[in-house]
């Protein structure tokens, strides 16, 4: 039986997911763009990648666990942004706040 390799392999490799469907998905740009736990993981599969490049790395304001986690309880709190309905998508808009809240 062949394996597939993780979608984060074949992210980085085609520039493209393909779901289980096998159908090519468009990978999410922004926070804004996720709405459920697949549009999640593709946004984390980006950050991460984002991550491992010095360029887009640099528009972070938080690339340590300590500063990043913390900042994100510091919008937490600080916020008066109404809580997206939508899980999903809040749980990005939480992630990308930790990225860059200062």
């Amino acid at each position: 039986m062949d394996r597939e390799a993780p979608f984060a392999v074949r992210f980085l490799v085609t520039g493209t997911l393909q779901s289980w469907t096998n159908v090519a998905m468009p990978i999410p740009m922004d926070h804004t763009d996720v709405h459920d736990r697949a549009g999640f993981a593709r946004y984390v599969v980006k950050l991460l990648a984002e991550l491992d490049d010095p360029e887009l790395a640099q528009k972070w304001e938080n690339t340590d666990l300590r500063s990043f986690l913390e900042m994100m309880e510091a919008w937490a709190s600080d916020s008066e942004k109404p809580v997206n309905s939508n899980p999903w998508r809040h749980a990005a808009d939480v992630v990308r706040a930790g990225l860059i809240y200062e």
